[in-house]
């Protein structure tokens, strides 16, 4: 008779063969010295969990150790989402778009959003997702929403639960999260945040989601030792290091030698042994191809992320304004990018703010009402700017006049909004605004007709010039 094992014992059985096959395959010491194709061929083959629990802890781990890393991440989420993204609502009623501008600003200062939008960009990349949940904050502003942002560190899955893998439970047949479950403190079982409740964000596919760095963590390892090395010999040489020398004529070779801690009776002077003398170390200076490995490998880690060396580092002692700009425009097209990208969750934030506002009494005009999703668009930080104000100033001036730019886009840059500051100006110059925008645009037609006269005198002086020449 043929004898079958249980379902629960056919069960165990499965899963202990498959831990025995990942704990040989995906150790740590089989990651530091496998060849890393492998490794991606085999992982991606199976997308193992424990490889991207494993690529999690170690990038916590350098995040906690490496100032290099840490210093990426805080880049990367610092440009990426700046002080706050600023608002400029496209309604056309202006006392309501100042209430709404306003009022977002104040908000985002005195409940943290700036901070916790950043921190959603950071976690995202340093796990590979990033949840931001809304709770009630203890708070005097009216508006009490605020976000606790969580990494996949917090992700786990409920037992008896198949859908569900590392605390992420998909839509059947999609990409698109359904729910997540988190690992609370005060629960011994994760607990369920639907997708319209919370805010999910991740850079790459969630079904195979790991921290954005993950290439670079074969790098980072050695960049830590490197800098290890360099301190300990930093502090050897500071500390001039000495040593004892044996006299050969009382320690005579095949002896024990001197060994241990020499004793001192009572009314001996500290001196050495008999003997014995001290002699000094002698310490190599660091080669200069040496001191520039750690630049190579921080280089090569900030790769991932398409960041120049220069930021990585937080130097730029070698570098001028050419080829700054060089390194730093690919860094500008990715961090606008990345802006597009990170916008559904920032969009996500203003929808839940926008909802608690319009039902809180006297907070908004009560017009709002009738707008339950007014457009907008989102104005960040500038990234770097030249250094020179009348570059800069001339660069706006031609920008406008071309219509490359407009007053809004100038003003946003500066966390102002140019109808406001029209209206200030105005006021305080004691004119209207169809005035004001008259003599706006009468200035550009008016720089605009001196730059095609001044280019017509000049290919009128060209034919003299050339027959002054000729002569």
């Amino acid at each position: 008779m043929l004898h079958l094992p249980s379902p629960q014992r056919f069960l165990e059985n499965i899963r202990a063969r498959g831990q025995r096959f990942m704990d040989k395959i995906l150790n740590r010491a089989y990651l530091k010295t496998v060849d890393p194709f492998v490794i991606n061929r085999e992982l991606t083959r199976h997308r193992s969990p424990i490889f991207r629990n494993t690529l999690i802890d170690c990038s916590l781990e350098e995040d906690e150790q490496n100032p290099y890393y840490t210093g990426l991440l805080n880049t990367l989420a610092n440009h990426c989402c700046g002080k706050i993204p600023i608002p400029v609502c496209l309604i056309d009623n202006d006392p309501l778009c100042d209430a709404v501008e306003d009022r977002f600003q104040e908000w985002g200062v005195e409940n943290g959003i700036g901070a916790a939008i950043r921190e959603l960009r950071r976690v995202a990349a340093r796990s590979g997702i990033g949840v931001a949940i809304p709770y009630k904050m203890k708070t005097e502003h009216e508006i009490k929403l605020g976000f606790q942002v969580v990494g996949a560190e917090y992700l786990r899955s409920p037992p008896f639960k198949p859908e569900v893998i590392d605390g992420i439970e998909m839509w059947p047949g999609t990409q698109d999260i359904k729910a997540v479950w988190i690992q609370e403190e005060d629960k011994p079982e994760p607990t369920q945040y639907l997708e319209k409740d919370i805010i999910v964000f991740a850079r790459k596919r969630v079904h195979k989601f790991w921290p954005e760095c993950a290439s670079a963590f074969q790098v980072y390892p050695s960049i830590r030792r490197y800098m290890t090395s360099a301190l300990k010999t930093a502090e050897m040489q500071t500390s001039i290091p000495m040593a004892l020398e044996l006299d050969p004529a009382v320690w005579p070779q095949g002896s024990a030698g001197y060994d241990g801690k020499y004793e001192y009776e009572p009314g001996f002077v500290p001196t050495l042994p008999p003997g014995v003398k001290l002699s000094g170390l002698n310490f190599a200076q660091v080669s200069e191809d040496r001191s520039k490995f750690v630049d190579l490998m921080v280089g090569t880690a900030a790769r991932c992320v398409d960041m120049p060396t220069i930021l990585a580092l937080s130097d730029s002692s070698d570098s001028n304004m050419a080829t700054a700009h060089i390194d730093l425009q690919p860094w500008s097209y990715a961090v606008e990018i990345d802006r597009y990208d990170f916008e559904k969750a920032v969009r996500k934030m203003f929808r839940l703010w926008y909802q608690f506002a319009s039902w809180w009494p006297g907070y908004l005009p009560s017009i709002a009402i009738n707008y339950p999703k007014p457009p907008i668009i989102f104005h960040y930080s500038v990234l770097f700017q030249h250094p020179d104000p009348v570059k800069r100033a001339q660069a706006r001036e031609s920008d406008l006049r071309s219509g490359a730019s407009t007053l809004t886009r100038i003003y946003s840059q500066d966390g102002l909004t140019a109808r406001r500051e029209i209206r200030k100006e105005c006021k305080l110059l004691g004119i209207s605004t169809k005035e004001y925008y008259k003599l706006i645009l009468s200035s550009r037609s008016k720089v605009v007709n001196d730059a095609s006269n001044t280019s017509s005198s000049q290919n009128q002086d060209n034919p003299q010039r050339k027959k002054s020449k000729a002569a």
